[in-house]
């Protein structure tokens, strides 16, 4: 079948950095320099093969989401080439959080929400813990449909609403023990490059924690393949889902799924109906997206049938899969990592060239040398003690920034309140149906406007002190290097300086956007949810206005489910509120934590390097057992190693990457 040339190409960059970083490590060993992370002293080789492993070990965790009855087992079954892994079904199936990575064997566990699990689940056991039943809710709808019928015949309509309206409307209870999450470790060479594959619930669950775990998960997720149906198009709520999860998340891609079912006019309509709405309603622009069938694909290699495979449209998906999975991920993060190893090469290969020099210079003249660079080292140590200062003052400021908008600010509660209000006022029953999905919806978009120029004043303010931070500790480095380099020629500023800091106004502004997307998701929509679901007795009230819509006796019950909203959301607003100030700051405060942990640790191993090197010089060549020219040529040794693995590294960090 296809042969995945552009992941595989990108894998083996991948490899061949490792390496190369692996043998830097090696090459750190024997220099035996130390350096500060995270406010912790460690031997360079550790930093430098800590680079290698995130190469090796880092994940990708790609979550696959959509309605129910989407074809999302049989997709994640057909990515894997295992059609039986994941139980299927043609009634709406998948109720739990399936979490699918490599590993050297197939294991099968399962988390349940009391903290409780199991491991050694066998595949034949699998579906018990995943699948569910009526998750649509088609039972209750069918059973009210009917009762609508026998009590119009009975001309009791106003007695059927009365006593729906008594039902208990707490909702149902959950009986026994809730699975959280099913984990899968499999032999898989799709999962083998770090890549985390999650099936999730479908959306419109008749259980609504089933809607937040797939919210919850897609907070972790870094990109979403999302599946629609070539018929029915794509749907109201699936466009509601959308609007909500690109607050979450900023990488999609699209499956129109079950083609084969359709003409090829049929199809090409379909998805491009599905594409505009996605634009339009969703808001998210040029959307990619691939039709295909996971069930012609699978039986396409079950006959060893190419011709087959490629009007599955699989071939194709798989292909801009690969490229979607390399750019979301793969360039950025391998860029990161090697330039990380190329700023360890730079302060290594700076090392050996200061101790060469030294090597050619009398005993006199280094240790004259060396006593000269002593006051440029002290000045440095105190310049930069200044600036962590500088720095601890600007974080003071952001958080007298962010307390003063108020935290649990009453206006604004009162302004969403009363616009919550009025727009549940104005709903039909068809738009009381979906006011789980609505709602929140208008309130993040309320919120969003309200909240604008506080979140902008944040990252500009954020922004505008890391620059000057940076600034400050980049002249400062400069000032030292020229000083040292008028006693030792290969005194260099730290390469990090140059690409470790760069930060994005607008990806925080994202970020502190996403915060309040997430805490609206986790309370809101799931507390509607709650409320709405058809098992309880408000639910039921507006499943069963929907269905005499026009009749007399409706809008006094219609009023009665407003109220009754109105009530559950006035006191879960003003928490929200709140905890959306708390979780900002937090973000916040982790940013500059983060920044400030960084920019010392960079500060105090710029100098702590020049330091150590010169003490070893001096030390070596007081030594009586030193054998300068053993040195000398072990060092040039070095300089080769160095030059070879700067080469390898620079083919991958540059730009034709």
């Amino acid at each position: 079948m296809q042969v995945r040339t552009v992941l595989h190409d990108h894998q083996d960059l991948r490899r061949k950095a490792e390496v190369a970083i692996r043998r830097l490590s090696e090459l750190a060993e024997m220099d035996g320099s130390a350096v500060t992370v995270q406010n912790r002293t460690i031997k360079r080789s550790q930093a430098i093969t800590e680079v290698a492993d995130r190469l090796n070990k880092d994940e990708f965790v790609l979550a696959v989401v959509g309605e129910f009855s989407r074809g999302k087992s049989s997709l994640i079954n057909s990515l894997l080439e295992q059609p039986a892994l994941l139980p299927t079904s043609i009634e709406p199936s998948t109720a739990a959080i399936t979490v699918l990575r490599y590993g050297e064997e197939q294991k099968i566990s399962v988390d349940f929400t009391d903290g409780t699990s199991i491991d050694n689940v066998t595949p034949e056991g699998l579906s018990q813990y995943v699948l569910g039943q009526n998750l649509d809710g088609s039972e209750q709808m069918a059973e009210m449909t009917r009762k609508v019928v026998e009590a119009q015949k009975a001309g009791k309509l106003e007695k059927l609403a009365e006593e729906v309206l008594a039902q208990d409307a707490t909702g149902p209870e959950v009986a026994g023990k809730r699975v959280k999450t099913v984990n899968i470790l499999l032999p898989s060479t799709f999962l083998a490059d770090g890549i985390c594959l999650v099936d999730t619930p479908g959306i419109g669950s008749v259980n609504p924690q089933h809607g937040e775990a797939t919210r919850g998960f897609i907070n972790r997720a870094d990109a979403v393949i999302f599946l629609i149906n070539t018929d029915p198009v794509i749907s109201q709520g699936e466009c509601h889902f959308l609007a909500f999860l690109k607050d979450y998340v900023n990488r999609f891609l699209f499956v129109v799924t079950k083609i084969d079912r359709y003409t090829e006019t049929e199809r090409n309509q379909s998805v491009e109906y599905t594409r505009r709405t996605i634009e339009q309603y969703a808001g998210i622009a040029s959307p990619q997206m691939y039709p295909l069938s996971a069930k012609m694909a699978q039986d396409a290699r079950d006959a060893g049938d190419d011709a087959k495979f490629a009007a599955s449209g699989f071939a194709d998906f798989l292909q801009g899969l690969d490229v979607f999975l390399i750019r979301a991920r793969g360039e950025s993060f391998i860029r990161e990592q090697v330039n990380n190893a190329l700023a360890h090469l730079n302060d290594l290969r700076n090392a050996c060239n200061v101790e060469l020099q030294g090597l050619e210079l009398s005993m006199e003249d280094l240790q004259t040398r060396i006593e000269a660079t002593r006051p440029a080292l002290v000045r440095a140590h105190g310049k930069g003690k200044d600036i962590m200062v500088s720095l601890e003052r600007g974080v003071k400021r952001v958080q007298e920034l962010i307390e003063g908008s108020g935290v649990g600010d009453m206006r604004l509660y009162y302004t969403i309140r009363d616009a919550v209000n009025a727009q549940l006022d104005a709903y039909e029953w068809k738009q009381l149906q979906a006011a789980s999905q609505t709602i929140p919806l208008f309130v993040r978009d309320e919120l969003q406007e309200a909240l604008q120029k506080r979140l902008d004043a944040i990252s500009h303010r954020v922004a505008t002190l890391r620059i000057e931070i940076v600034d400050a500790s980049r002249e400062l480095v400069g000032i030292m290097s020229e000083e040292l380099s008028g006693q030792f020629e290969a005194m260099r500023v730290p390469h990090q300086l140059d690409f470790k800091f760069d930060f994005d106004p607008d990806a925080f502004r994202a970020d502190l956007q996403k915060v309040t997307t997430i805490t609206i998701g986790g309370t809101l929509a799931l507390s509607l949810g709650s409320l709405l679901a058809v098992g309880t007795g408000v639910g039921a009230v507006v499943l069963l206005g929907g269905l005499i819509a026009g009749h007399t006796v409706t809008s006094v019950y219609r009023n009665r489910v407003k109220d009754q909203l109105k009530q559950t959301l006035d006191p879960q607003l003003l928490e929200v509120i709140r905890t959306i100030y708390t979780n900002i700051r937090e973000q916040v405060e982790a940013n500059l934590r983060e920044f400030r942990a960084e920019i010392d640790s960079l500060m105090e191993s710029a100098i702590a390097n020049v330091e150590n090197t010169l003490e070893r010089l001096d030390r070596q060549r007081k030594s009586a057992e030193f054998n300068s020219s053993e040195r000398t040529e072990k060092l040039r040794g070095q300089q080769t190693a160095l030059e070879e693995i700067e080469s390898e590294l620079s083919l991958v960090a540059g730009p034709g990457f």
